[in-house]
């Protein structure tokens, strides 16, 4: 769908200005993230991320067309909740592009932002989050997550395996399916049995008995706060001492104690540069996926600066999607330099972690 923004005539459908009490017209970028409850640490970081990339922003371009400005709305990791703030920020707030943290949460905002010809651009690892003209998605390739999982698997000698999944959370489910699905292929690894959990959930007992005496040489976990925390708790609490691995279970979790030792394989790393930066500038060692809101802005500022526009005026929104497509491959990021894909993806390579000390540590394969 989007592929058809290049090869268009630039035809321009100049929209209002938002000028604020700025001489330039105003883009607002909304953030529509957990700002409370158990993701409430990626709410907080991306406002810190987002005050720190518009102000080198403004610095570092000051002949820039446009000036951005970021809203905060507080959607946690509730769909419901991503619905409401969606058509507040789009209707109340006029935004001009929206961002979230999750696969859920995009799928909520896929059909307001066509509706509203808004800019949408999520951490997601469903690629059905950038159907649309105005829906764009970030993440780590599936398939690389897979793979890499296997291999390594493989060289521990770990040959037979479990999932459990939260069943709300579209990433996780994903996730998880394409594990049953290539399973098969990987003639060195044996599936044994798939659970779900539902929102909510606090009692894992039975399950918990239930794989143990499968006894998988690994379960791998899919799951986001705060149901991540609540089923590692109990598994430390029955004494279960399968090893477990999950891309966002492990990476997400408010109690990084609860993986101690454990591996996986998170979203791609941020560069050397950025982490000593973030530190820095944020004084935090835990990025909270900060990289990625970061990488988001920059993608989103460069877009609306290379888009045709008449002067003083903001690009209409199909110009907007054009120059994402012609403009993001080849950007140098925190998370290295993009390509995007003719249907709005920006796939990234994922890398092996650990949790050593409560801190996530690259592992070098």
């Amino acid at each position: 769908m989007k592929r058809i923004f290049l090869i268009l005539c630039a035809v321009l459908a100049i929209a209002g200005c938002d000028r604020e009490q700025s001489d330039k017209p105003v883009v607002k970028i909304a953030f529509l993230y957990p700002m409370s409850g158990d993701g409430a640490m990626f709410g907080d970081t991306a406002q810190k991320v987002s005050d720190w990339y518009l102000s080198e922003f403004e610095k570092n371009n000051p002949n820039a067309k446009y000036k951005y400005r970021a809203i905060l709305e507080d959607a946690q990791f509730s769909t419901s909740k991503t619905a409401m703030a969606a058509q507040k920020v789009t209707s109340m707030d006029k935004a001009d592009a929206m961002l979230s943290l999750t696969s859920s949460q995009g799928m909520v905002m896929n059909p307001i932002a066509e509706q509203k010809k808004v800019i949408q651009m999520s951490f997601a690892a469903d690629p059905k989050v950038a159907i649309g003209d105005f829906n764009f998605r970030i993440a780590t390739d599936v398939n690389n997550v897979i793979e890499k999982t296997f291999d390594y698997m493989r060289k521990n000698n770990l040959k037979t395996f479990s999932t459990v999944v939260l069943t709300s959370d579209a990433a996780s489910v994903a996730i998880v399916d394409a594990f049953k699905s290539m399973a098969p292929a990987n003639k060195d690894v044996k599936m044994k049995s798939a659970y779900s959990i539902n929102p909510g959930d606090k009692n894992f007992d039975v399950m918990i008995e239930k794989i143990r005496k499968e006894s998988p040489d690994i379960l791998i976990f899919e799951a986001i706060p705060p149901e991540n925390d609540l089923f590692l708790r109990a598994m430390k609490r029955a004494k279960l001492n399968i090893p477990v691995t999950g891309i966002w279970t492990i990476a997400t979790l408010k109690d990084k104690s609860l993986a101690e030792g454990m591996w996986y394989v998170d979203d791609a790393a941020a560069t050397p540069e950025f982490v000593e930066q973030f530190e820095r500038v944020i004084g935090d060692k835990n990025l909270n996926y900060g990289e990625f809101a970061y990488t988001m802005l920059h993608v989103l500022t460069n877009a609306w600066e290379n888009a045709a526009a008449e002067p003083g005026q903001k690009p209409a929104p199909e110009n907007v999607v054009k120059s994402i497509m012609e403009h993001t491959n080849g950007l140098k990021t925190p998370l290295g330099t993009l390509t995007i894909d003719a249907d709005g993806g920006i796939a990234l390579p994922g890398v092996m972690k650990q949790i050593k000390n409560g801190e996530q540590v690259i592992i070098k394969e």
